[in-house]
């Protein structure tokens, strides 16, 4: 059976990755007592009693339509944008919120909302393994753009060099998987003002994509500065 070439470009991205995952040592040590593993960042510890306790009380059907097709439901957008406007201190509303099954689906859906074949999107390198893939996925281009290797910073001259005429988003990761990096307020709004300014001189908008999944797990007294301030 023959497949898309798009599919075959995806698997070609992910090669070295699947490899790892089924002839690795890692691949065969899978479930071995005492074992940490962290790779992929599973738990190892059983869940809380508190999330487990609220997976089984939304699994107790409120009306006949509990379980039916769902679509972006507006309690659950309107309770995500109080959350973000007490946290983030950014006036959301329910229309700002989409839903999704989490950052990974996310991420799939804004790029496939904005990128058509031939488009390039940045990406950070080190990145999480599957930014490429997910880029690849819809036909765009990824591009690879080094870090700071002193400060693991972002390289905003890197950036700015690395963008086109074809350029349509770069993905920020903060804090960064796997560097652990806090891009700082001061890297941010200068990142703001370079895409602008590359998307006035380009003839269209060069969107952020913002991961910050990772945004809620701060150690040290840190702040964290999201983009969505800056």
């Amino acid at each position: 059976m023959s497949v898309s070439k798009r599919v075959l470009n995806v698997q070609s991205v992910l090669a070295s990755v699947l490899r790892f995952m089924g002839q690795s040592t890692w691949a065969k040590r899978q479930g071995e007592a005492g074992a940490a593993d962290f790779v992929f960042g599973n738990p190892h510890e059983m869940p809380l009693t508190g999330f487990v306790n609220a997976l089984q009380r939304a699994v107790v059907p409120q009306d006949e339509n509990w379980f039916a097709y769902k679509m972006s439901e507006h309690d659950s957008r309107k309770r995500v944008a109080e959350s973000l406007r007490q946290w983030r201190s950014i006036p959301f509303e329910s229309n700002d919120i989409l839903m999704t099954n989490g950052a990974f689906s996310g991420l799939s859906v804004c790029l496939g909302a904005l990128v058509d074949p031939g488009d390039e999107v940045i990406f950070i390198s080190p990145p999480w393994f599957f930014y490429e893939a997910l880029i690849t996925a819809v036909g765009g281009i990824p591009v690879r753009v080094r870090i700071q290797p002193d400060t693991f910073d972002l390289d905003l001259n890197a950036i700015e060099k690395a963008i086109t005429d074809k350029t349509r988003a770069i993905i920020i990761n903060s804090p960064n998987n796997p560097t652990g990096k806090i891009y700082p307020e001061s890297t941010l709004k200068a990142l703001a003002a370079l895409l602008q300014e590359a998307s006035e001189q380009h003839g269209h908008p060069i969107y952020l994509l913002s991961d910050e999944a990772y945004s809620r797990i701060i150690f040290d007294g840190r702040s964290y500065p999201s983009t969505q301030s800056t």
